[in-house]
């Protein structure tokens, strides 16, 4: 089955693919099995994949597979991230990008100790716990085969972190302030569900009033966008003269400038970002054509949103 079949437009969980296991993903699995591992044995057991397993592990070597095997607390984290490895569709095999239009793989941090308690980070510097370290190290092994030229991210220690574990041959590294996570002003620290303030701007947001900002020095989904954009710009895949710099581009951000900016990039209005899921260290693929202006309405085209299968067996160790 072809690539392009695998991952059609509008899916937002694709399912099923194979690559094979890179061996420089297994430095990453050892590096963050322990680290997975702490505090476990409170936690129920998840329904083994016995048949998964087995194909995952065959195609790591034997020494590998003996050397993990020591620890069977560390085995069943390196495992995970192998079986990881193994199912992740090879997001090189897509139809290649259009001529003039930049491939951009967007993706969102690892978890936080703040996202796993549901509460609002914004501006806040936190940085990974052990499960986003884990899912860090397999973003980075589902975009290895990927021949990005440009590795960017937000300066803010999540996303720099799970940036750094993209490991593109030759590719420039670079942080932009643009691309920082939305600030949501005094609502930073609050737990999302429990405050009213959320739930009404929220609210306003999707009937249209995209200039109304977070209370207590927030910003607004047009000033996210307007700055997001120039972020783009700067980096070479918007507003852009003669041919593309790139063609194709990792950047890792956060969960709601990314809503913000994809809803801007294909055209959705802004209105519309809180309809798009970003889970953590999901992959968003879309075509940017770099030429455009960099007000243009809809410079970009969807490929893959919220992709996350390469995280299932990490998620099922969490």
């Amino acid at each position: 089955q072809s690539s392009a079949t695998f991952l059609p437009a509008n899916i937002t969980h694709c399912r099923r693919g194979a690559g094979p296991l890179a061996s420089s993903s297994i430095l990453s699995i050892v590096t963050h099995g322990r680290a997975l591992s702490q505090g476990r044995s409170a936690r129920a057991t998840k329904a083994a994949r016995p048949l998964q397993q087995r194909e995952a592990a065959a195609a790591i070597p034997i020494a590998q597979q003996r050397r993990a095997a020591r620890s069977p607390m560390t085995r069943r984290a390196w495992l995970a991230l192998a079986m990881a490895r193994a199912t992740v569709a090879d997001l090189s095999r897509l139809p290649p990008p259009a001529p003039g239009t930049t491939r951009l793989y967007l993706c969102r941090h690892g978890q936080t100790d703040w996202n796993a308690k549901h509460q609002i980070q914004g501006s806040v510097d936190i940085p990974l716990n052990a499960a986003g370290e884990a899912q860090a190290a397999a973003v980075g092994a589902a975009l290895a085969s990927v021949p990005a030229t440009l590795v960017a991210s937000s300066p803010l220690a999540r996303a720099a972190r799970t940036a750094a574990a993209v490991i593109a041959q030759g590719a420039d590294r670079a942080t932009h302030d643009g691309l920082k996570e939305m600030h949501f002003g005094a609502l930073e620290g609050a737990v999302a569900a429990e405050s009213d303030v959320y739930t009404e701007t929220n609210a306003a947001w999707a009937q249209g009033d995209v200039d109304r900002a977070w209370p207590g020095g927030g910003e607004s989904p047009r000033a996210v966008e307007t700055r997001g954009r120039a972020a783009l710009e700067a980096l070479g895949l918007l507003g852009q003269d003669g041919a593309a710099p790139h063609s194709h581009v990792v950047i890792v951000c956060h969960g709601r400038f990314n809503k913000i900016l994809l809803s801007s990039l294909l055209g959705r209005g802004l209105e519309r970002c809180g309809e798009i899921q970003q889970g953590n260290c999901c992959i968003n693929v879309v075509d940017i054509d770099a030429s455009a202006p960099v007000d243009a309405a809809a410079p970009a085209t969807e490929v893959v949103l919220d992709y996350r299968e390469h995280l299932a067996a990490v998620d099922a160790e969490l």
